[in-house]
């Protein structure tokens, strides 16, 4: 999977680098590869997108430099 191809440019945040994915390879990520995904929050683009932002923990317990999850939900 191509990490972090894919940039966010939120209203408060500025701009965050992950991927996109589904709900569903979300979840594959949780029950096969053994991914702790936390929820960050909602970013909202300069577009009007909204995205809900997950951060995978288990290479990055400190929340500093871990792989992030972007699931689109609509405008």
């Amino acid at each position: 999977m191509d990490i972090n191809r894919f940039c966010v440019n939120d209203k408060t945040l500025g701009s965050c680098w992950g991927t996109v994915v589904t709900f569903d390879l979300l979840e594959e990520l949780i029950s096969y590869e053994g991914c702790k995904m936390q929820f960050k929050q909602r970013l909202y683009e300069w577009n009007g997108t909204v995205y809900l932002w997950f951060k995978d923990m288990s290479r990055d317990p400190d929340g500093l430099t871990g792989d992030n999850y972007f699931i689109e939900v609509g405008a």
